[in-house]
């Protein structure tokens, strides 16, 4: 792994080109073990990852009326600087004019731009189709713990 990548699909490429070498003499059994210690070490850290924002929210929580409390939006320390400010954020109370105001300006910009898989997945079992859309077999590794 001695080249730099420019990208991060050029990343990808080197670290897919690693692994791969890695794990070339690897058989079915070395795999499965292998996925089921990575599987379970994924678990353990998302576990963590939500202890963790638990955590946050409740320090951001206390830090806050801290704050507030003291009438100061900005405060630091030898380690950090943090203020608290607001964010404008939407959510959607009328889906029908959302998509109306879409279809009338052409507007997608403020809507992610994702296929929801399932639900093309129902309206092609039901004979239908969606324009603008192709099939495309991916492959998959369904892992089920014994």
């Amino acid at each position: 792994m001695n080249a730099q990548p420019q990208s991060p699909s050029q990343l990808r490429a080197i670290l897919n080109e690693y692994v791969a070498e890695k794990f070339e003499t690897l058989n079915v059994d070395d795999v499965i073990n292998a996925l089921s210690k990575l599987k379970n070490q994924k678990d353990d850290l998302n576990k963590q990852l939500k202890d963790l924002n638990v955590c946050k929210d409740a320090l951001e929580n206390k830090l806050y009326k801290l704050m507030a409390t003291a009438g100061i939006s900005r405060a630091s320390n030898g380690v950090a600087t943090v203020s608290i400010g607001t964010e404008v954020v939407f959510n959607a109370t009328d889906w029908d004019a959302v998509y109306a105001h879409v279809q009338s300006t052409g507007d997608f910009s403020i809507m992610h731009r994702r296929l929801s898989n399932a639900a093309i997945r129902e309206i092609e079992s039901a004979g239908g189709a969606v324009p603008g859309t192709e099939a495309v077999e991916m492959q998959k590794v369904n892992f089920r713990t014994l």
